[in-house]
């Protein structure tokens, strides 16, 4: 539950300027058990747990940044994870897309709950588009997106806007190191 309670923080900070507010869509409520269980006979595999209780909360979320896709019959224009599935060949069959960002970067979770950015854009193969840039859903969130590492996922300022927020911590000398 880290990922919910991270974006939890984030959306606390919307009158800081971090996310354009007329860029962020929160549904009134969560996915049911049942809309849960229909999406998941049409994904490749069940969805983690980590995935699962953020549902529970939103049924998927636009966060300016960062669409997260909900599940089955969705509010606001939050897409059905149904419907950005994509075909990345035989190797990444148990992947399932879960958000994506408007540079046209499509986030997955592999079986084993590693999360990997895949590069929609790139005119190369697959393989040279995909990169792994958490070990599961709540280090995506807590680590990737909204945390020490932030600057990899949006670069530019994206860090310093969160610890001016108030969403991190001041930086210390390890974390430059990084």
């Amino acid at each position: 539950m880290a990922a919910v309670a991270t974006i939890r923080k984030i959306l606390a900070a919307l009158d800081k300027g971090l996310l354009s507010p007329e860029m962020v869509d929160v549904p009134a409520g969560g996915a049911t058990n049942r809309q849960i269980q229909d999406e998941e006979l049409v994904l490749p595999r069940k969805l983690s747990s980590a995935h699962v209780a953020l549902l529970r909360v939103w049924n998927g979320i636009n966060l300016d940044m960062l669409r997260i896709y909900g599940a089955g019959e969705t509010e606001l224009n939050i897409a059905p994870l149904r419907a950005r599935q994509l075909d990345l060949g035989e190797r990444h069959r148990s992947l399932i897309m879960f958000a994506s960002d408007p540079a046209g970067f499509v986030y997955a979770e592999d079986a084993d709950g590693s999360i990997y950015l895949w590069d929609s854009q790139a005119l190369t193969s697959v393989e040279a588009g995909m990169e792994k840039v958490a070990t599961d859903f709540d280090d995506f969130f807590d680590r990737y997106v909204f945390g020490i590492d932030a600057d990899q996922f949006m670069a530019g300022e994206w860090k310093a806007q969160l610890i001016a927020a108030g969403v991190l911590p001041p930086a210390t000398g390890a974390d430059e190191k990084r």
